[in-house]
């Protein structure tokens, strides 16, 4: 058997089989957005770390230098993001070719300062490698949270409402126009979606509140796809999860794009992934509390499903209330 007959998450689990036994301090391991540890008094750090490979996750002949950057650090961030965590340091691993022009590095890093300046993160070191055929970057993060207060995949209960912190599918449609430049569709849509894919927003305030309200139990962020990271709070949490697709949150350009590539924009809504919106959960009796702390904060949140007993998998219906299979699946490395 090769990893490709195990799939990713497979893997993971595999390897988890490995790591049972806890290390000093730890306080989450794997199976989460990031893992935790204790920290200074009253407070746990979060780390995480995440890989972004030429040719599998960006195609330098179709972004900017300090696109990349600004991306993989994003990315990082969302994972501290969805723990309610406070980013702080990051370490940055580059492997290149010896032929690598110095301006393309410089890119690299005005893209990765940039995004930890909007979030208050500081580089602090990192490695660098030849690597002959294609660029590497690797990043880890870390965070801090009030001790008790970081939000794990693993605490969703069963009745929970699980919502979603924006639109979706954004990114897969600036995917589909970039690799489709043929399609045509209006600019203003084109910019908006290639946006989303180049440059994603993590949601770190939006995580912070969800963190201090002490209301959500289960969260993490829409990387893979909402259908399959919402199956990833099913698994960590042993629950099952109904998501309706009529009311998933989806944007204008998101269906001119989805329409112009003639695709269904829900199938780049739940399968797409990229989008680094935060799905959570928490109980229908303090939906009316979680709504009134994200007014009073500046944002606003949809509800697409609920968490219920058995089998930990995801039940997409549609408007009809019927089951929907579309072929698409989330992303998965292998």
């Amino acid at each position: 058997m090769d990893i490709s007959q195990l799939g990713e998450f497979g893997l993971i689990r595999r390897i988890a089989e490995h790591l049972k036994t806890p290390a000093a301090g730890l306080v989450k391991g794997i199976g989460d957005d990031a893992a935790v540890f204790e920290g200074p008094p009253g407070w746990e750090i979060a780390i995480t770390c995440d890989a972004q490979v030429e040719g599998v996750h960006f195609l330098p002949e179709s972004m900017t230098p300090e696109q990349i950057g600004r991306k993989a650090a994003a990315i990082n961030i969302s994972d501290i993001a969805a723990m309610g965590a406070q980013p702080t340091f990051m370490l940055v691993s580059l492997g290149m070719p010896k032929t690598t022009p110095v301006s393309f590095v410089d890119g690299l890093y005005q893209g990765f300062k940039k995004e930890c300046d909007r979030f208050g993160a500081s580089i602090i070191g990192g490695n660098m490698a030849n690597c002959p055929e294609r660029i590497f970057i690797d990043i880890t993060l870390l965070g801090q949270v009030e001790k008790g207060r970081a939000l794990y995949r693993s605490n969703a209960k069963p009745g929970d409402l699980a919502a979603v912190s924006g639109p979706l599918g954004d990114s897969a449609a600036g995917l589909a126009l970039l690799l489709a430049p043929e399609v045509r569709v209006a600019e203003e849509v084109r910019k908006s979606v290639l946006k989303a894919h180049f440059t994603p927003a993590p949601r770190v305030e939006f995580g912070l509140v969800l963190s201090a309200s002490g209301l959500i139990n289960a969260a993490c962020d829409v990387s893979d796809g909402a259908a399959q990271d919402l199956g990833h709070i099913c698994e960590e949490s042993n629950l099952g999860a109904v998501l309706w697709a009529e009311k998933v949150p989806v944007s204008r350009a998101c269906m001119e794009a989805g329409k112009a590539c003639g695709k269904n924009p829900l199938e780049y809504a739940l399968f797409g992934g990229e989008d680094y919106e935060l799905l959570f959960t928490f109980s229908e009796e303090n939906q009316p509390a979680v709504q009134e702390v994200l007014k009073k904060a500046g944002f606003s949140m949809t509800i697409i499903g609920r968490m219920e007993e058995g089998d930990p998998k995801v039940r997409i219906l549609d408007a009809g209330g019927s089951a929907w299979n579309p072929k698409s699946t989330g992303w998965t490395h292998f």
